[in-house]
């Protein structure tokens, strides 16, 4: 099972302001959701671990990665792994800044 902490400072955005979220796997985006939601949709195994996710307040999409670490029942981090969810990702990722 997937196992999701989402990181520090992103509870703090999550505290200072709203809690309203987006996900995305560059097809199709959802939300606005809460961090409890979004966490327990990539425990599921429904959102998958290489989308992208925007705060309401961002203008920027970014990796899942850093908004969570995300690992296997062995520790192992699953972000940057291929994708083995049933979402079908289509081209088009959204831009993130390098």
């Amino acid at each position: 099972m997937t196992q999701v902490k989402i990181l520090p400072h992103m509870l703090d955005v999550a505290r200072a302001g709203s809690d309203r979220w987006y996900v995305t796997n560059g097809a199709t985006s959802v939300g606005p959701v809460n961090l409890d939601l979004l966490a327990r949709g990539i425990e599921a195994g429904k959102v998958p671990v290489d989308s992208f996710v925007r705060h309401e307040a961002w203008k920027v999409w970014r990796p899942l990665g850093e908004l969570a670490e995300i690992t296997d029942d062995e520790g192992m981090p699953v972000v940057g792994r291929p994708s083995t969810d049933d979402i079908s990702v289509g081209a088009g990722r959204p831009s993130v800044p390098q």
